[in-house]
This record gives C-alpha cells, sequence and structure tokens, in this order.
C-alpha cells in the first residue's frame, strides 16, 4: 500500500472502515427518484418515503472494483511542465466582482465579464478562457449559455466550460460538436455533495444523463467544513468528505451500468468559531484535503485530487491571499507530487469572489513557483564556458552586456511584472503593497483597452444554439434543476 504525508496504511484502514460505518449505519440523502429507486432495487436499505438510503457492503465493493480495476488514481503533475507555461480563466465561476478602485465587491456586469474575456484573450500565458463571473442579474436558465456565446465572441482561444444544469447538456453537446466534433467536450457527468451527504437532484440526473453524450466517468466532490457540516477533529472531517465521495460512486454505479470509472476532487474548509464562516485557506483545510486524496488511493481505488487550491479566506487582494495560496500549492505539491501551482486563479473569498488584480498577481506568483521546478539543461551553450572565458579575461569585467546574457536573460530568469524589485527604498514609508496591488490594476485595464477583436467562424453556429435553446427551455419549464 501507498505511505503518504498524512496516511500511513494502519491510519487508512481506520478510517476506511469508518467511512463504510457512515455509509451502511447513517446512510445518505438521495434526492433523484431513478437512483434511489435503483440502490432499492440493488439491496439498499431505503427507509419508505423517505429519501434516506443506507448502503451495502456488496454496493461499496462493487463501486471499489470498478475504480480499482481501471487505475483512476490521480497522476502528479509532471515537473516538467513547469518549464512550459499556461494557465486558465474561468474554471470556477463566482456571483461577484472585486472592484479594486471602489475597495469592495459588487455584482458583476455584462461590460465586467466582457473585459474578463478580452483580458485573457491578450494575456499570452492563458491558454483555455471560461466565463470567471455569473451574471446574476441574468435569468438562471439561461446566462451559462449565453456567458459561453460571450466567451467564443471575444476570444479565439479554446474555451473551458461545463454543463452543470441536466437540461443545458443538449445545447453544450451541440457546442462541443461544433468547436470539435467531441459531443462530451462541455458536457458534465456529476457534482458536488451537499454536506452533510446529500446527494442532489441535479447532480443524479447529470450521472444519468453522462454516458448519452459519452461521459462514463461520474464524478463526486467534497467541501465538507469541520465544526460545521462534519466533525471538527480532522479525523472526523476526512471521514466525512471520503464518505461524501464514496456515497455518490455508489449511487452512480447503480443509477448508470454505462458509467466505468470515477474521479473525486476535496475541496474542504474550517468553521472559525469567531465569525461562524466556513474557512478554506488554512493549514487544517489542506490537510484534510490531501487525507482524503490519501484514504481513496489506500482503499478506494484512488481518483480523487485537491480541488480546493484556490479557495482561499482572503478577501482583497495582497498579502493574505498571497500566503493561503502559495502554502496551499507548496503542501498539496509536496504532498501529492508534481510542481506547484496556484490553483484557480483571481478568486478570493472562498471562491465568491474574481479580481482581474488577483489573477495577475496570482499568474505571477505561479510563474514564480515553476522556476522552482524547471529542470536544469547541461548543455554547451547553457554551462557557457567560452562566455566565462571572455568576461573573465581582464579584471572587474561583467557579464551585464554579453551577447549570451541577452539571448538567455528572459528565458532564464523570472522577471516579475508587479512585485517590487527598486534598488531603493520608498520615501515615506509608501505602502509598497498597495503599490504592488495597483500596478496590477492599472496592468489589466492597459490590456483589455489594447484588445483587437478576433474571428471565430463558429460563433453563428454557437449564436443559433443559443437562440433555439432559450425558446424551447421556456416551453420544456426546465427550471425544475436550477435548485
Amino acid at each position: 500500500m501507498p505511505q503518504g504525508m498524512v496516511l500511513d496504511d494502519k491510519r487508512a484502514q481506520v478510517l476506511g472502515k469508518a467511512v463504510r460505518r457512515v455509509l451502511k449505519e447513517s446512510g445518505v440523502w438521495v434526492h433523484h427518484p431513478r437512483m434511489l429507486e435503483a440502490l432499492a432495487e440493488k439491496g439498499a436499505g431505503v427507509e419508505a418515503g423517505s429519501k434516506h438510503v443506507r448502503l451495502t457492503d456488496e454496493l461499496i465493493d462493487e463501486a471499489i472494483a470498478l475504480q480499482s480495476a481501471h487505475g483512476l488514481v490521480e497522476a502528479p503533475a509532471s515537473l516538467e511542465a513547469a518549464s512550459t507555461y499556461s494557465v486558465s480563466m474561468g474554471f470556477e465561476i463566482t456571483p461577484l466582482y472585486y472592484d479594486f478602485d471602489a475597495g469592495k465587491p459588487r455584482h458583476p456586469t455584462q461590460a465586467d465579464l466582457e473585459s474578463m474575456v478580452k483580458l485573457a484573450q491578450r494575456l499570452p500565458e492563458v491558454t483555455t478562457v471560461g466565463a470567471p463571473l455569473t451574471l446574476v442579474g441574468s435569468s438562471a436558465l439561461f446566462e451559462p449559455l449565453e456567458s459561453f456565446l460571450t466567451v467564443a465572441r471575444l476570444t479565439d482561444k479554446p474555451i473551458s466550460a461545463v454543463s452543470l444544469i441536466p437540461a443545458h447538456n443538449p445545447y453544450f453537446g451541440e457546442f462541443g460538436e461544433i468547436l470539435g466534433g467531441d459531443r462530451s467536450r462541455y458536457v458534465g457527468c456529476g457534482g458536488w455533495m451537499t454536506s452533510p451527504l446529500c446527494i442532489s437532484e441535479r447532480a443524479g440526473e447529470l450521472i444519468r444523463l453522462g454516458p448519452e453524450y459519452g461521459k462514463t466517468i461520474a464524478g463526486a466532490g467534497s467541501m465538507v467544513i469541520a465544526g460545521l457540516s462534519g466533525p471538527v477533529t480532522r479525523a472526523g472531517a476526512i471521514v466525512v468528505g471520503a464518505a461524501e465521495i464514496l456515497g455518490p460512486w455508489v449511487g452512480a454505479l447503480a443509477l448508470q451500468p454505462l458509467i466505468t470509472g470515477f474521479s473525486g476532487s476535496a475541496a474542504t474548509g474550517v468553521l472559525d468559531p469567531r465569525t461562524s464562516r466556513g474557512c478554506f485557506g488554512g493549514p487544517e483545510a489542506a490537510k484534510q484535503d490531501v487525507a482524503i486524496c490519501e484514504l481513496f488511493d489506500h482503499c478506494f481505488g484512488g481518483g480523487v485530487g485537491v480541488a480546493g487550491r484556490g479557495y482561499v479566506d482572503g478577501k482583497v487582494p495582497g498579502l493574505q491571499v498571497t500566503f493561503e495560496k502559495v502554502t496551499k500549492a507548496l503542501y498539496v505539491a509536496y504532498a501529492r507530487g508534481g510542481a506547484p501551482r496556484i490553483g484557480n486563479p483571481g478568486l478570493l473569498d472562498a471562491g465568491r469572489a474574481f479580481s482581474p488584480v488577483q489573477y495577475l498577481l496570482d499568474v505571477e506568483m505561479d510563474q514564480a513557483l515553476g522556476h522552482l521546478y524547471k529542470g536544469l539543461e547541461v548543455t554547451e551553450d547553457e554551462v557557457a564556458l567560452d562566455t566565462i572565458f571572455e568576461a573573465t579575461a581582464e579584471y572587474g569585467s561583467s557579464f551585464i552586456g554579453l551577447e549570451h546574457t541577452a539571448h538567455h536573460l528572459r528565458g532564464e530568469l523570472w522577471l516579475p511584472q508587479f512585485m517590487d524589485r527598486a534598488a531603493n527604498y520608498p520615501p515615506g514609508g509608501e505602502d509598497l503593497e498597495r503599490q504592488v496591488a495597483t500596478r496590477a490594476n492599472q496592468r489589466w485595464k492597459e490590456l483589455v483597452a489594447s484588445y483587437q477583436p478576433v474571428s471565430r467562424p463558429e460563433v453563428g453556429a454557437i449564436e443559433e444554439v443559443v437562440a433555439r435553446a432559450k425558446k424551447e427551455l421556456v416551453e420544456q419549464g426546465a427550471r425544475r434543476f436550477l435548485a
């Protein structure tokens, strides 16, 4: 059995048995009627007239055997990937936009969304673009489709998106076909559990429909908060978090026999009793996330990753957010293997707000972390003996003006745009941290102002799909799965 940062095999087996007891004795709440029926037909204990289900060892073992057979253990990010840096925008969708000039969050507008997509188009590091903001003033039934269209109109980079509403699957399936002939590309198959231990009707329906679009890996995630939706102790929170992933796997296999494997995500938090808030940026949360992954490696077939790397508690771009994100990135990389990455760039306040200022700062920090793990080349050009001989031929000479230095400078060095590297101390004790954020605030505006329209030939076809979807969704009464 593998050894981990948090769990050895002995501890993992104790926790694994506890997870089984939770699923068998406490059970899960299943709000998807067909999943409820399927579990009952396969021998789960379903109380009459209730959505409460107690699973069996046989059902749990069947799901674990399927996962183990496919070997879907999370593969760590390659260290060599650090030498080819890229980042995405819009993987997480937030309901708030942090307005740096006003010094507070607000509900985002269509203009905000357009600016963020233009920013992503102008940043060479960004390789995939999605909608980082949820326009809460728009109809929840249409907003994901309209936002996809906005992204398609303003960038020619690959689009990152996923259908989170079952009624949207046909249209997101068409988007995938239009943009690459892959009907499964933007269709989801699962979702996050509602803590504690509740499988929503929407997540169940996404699992049921997934294989129709070629998605046969069912996903489940836990955002258990120690002290609020789970025990305040680390071990207890880990047990509930793991049960919130393994339980839906069992339900998915009962509901949809075409499922061939599973994936899981841990993005846990802890209660701060002073504020009654769930907090995600502290060391306890990172340790819980890693332990849940290790528990699945030991006992349940693997396949679970840390999804909460960018979920931190800081609400304003600056020192706290930087500390929380870098700490989490380094710990998760050390514990799970691979290069450290800043998760979910731009996020503030436990994923509730998006900030373009923080986005640029996160990208800069992410590049710095990449340099830590960048491979060392030992070639004749890199060793540079001729350059050393040339520069040291005379006493007091320097390498700064040599052709070799000019040629290699940008590729070898991390050259931050925003962090302070001035030669002198600031006059009058100026707030350097504020200056760093102000530079990032100015830069993203400059990038957006320099945006040039792009041409994506498929936009017309996407517009037709969105127009038809808006008409059909109203006729279908598709609001059922919005909750």
